[in-house]
């Protein structure tokens, strides 16, 4: 049976490999629809990085882009939004209705690469958060990402 733990683990696996295609890649977030940080691995750095903040601007500049796309009657599925920057690169994916990939890299990486390994990861990293959608109970399991996490605050102060 999934957990929170098995969960992370898994997405951090997957998200080390990914980190791994190129040495200028230092950080590596995967958000839900809401901005929530699920997983995320940052290399050892000297700046600090503020990895839930990075990755709900990350969630919330995508899905400008896919609102602006609507507005302009651009069709199809957002994949990808690249920001250039004079110091440094930031990719965000949508992965799928449910999650965000956030890739934030030095300015000499190879965007090629990385638009390429984002497309080689995203079957891993649905795969896995759809494995653990399917562990749990049918009447669990919200509509909305703004439902879990109501479900999971409920949750917190149970305890």
């Amino acid at each position: 049976m999934w957990d929170g733990k098995s969960l992370s683990e898994t997405l951090n696996r997957i998200l080390s490999e990914l980190m791994k295609k190129d040495h200028a890649i230092r950080t590596v977030i995967i958000t839900d629809r809401t901005g929530l940080t699920l997983s995320h691995v940052t290399k050892f750095d000297a700046r600090p990085v503020d990895v839930d903040g990075l990755g709900a601007i990350g969630n919330a500049v995508f899905c400008a882009s896919e609102t602006q796309g609507k507005h302009t009657e651009i069709k199809g599925r957002l994949n990808l939004v690249v920001s250039e920057f004079n110091t440094g690169v930031i990719f965000t994916a949508g992965i799928n209705q449910e999650a965000v990939l956030c890739i934030i890299a030095d300015p000499h990486v190879k965007i090629g690469i990385v638009r390429f390994t984002i497309k080689q990861n995203v079957k891993q990293l649905v795969q896995a958060l759809k494995e653990f959608h399917a562990e749990e109970k049918e009447e669990d399991i919200p509509i909305r990402a703004e439902e879990r996490l109501l479900k999971f605050l409920r949750e917190l102060n149970d305890y």
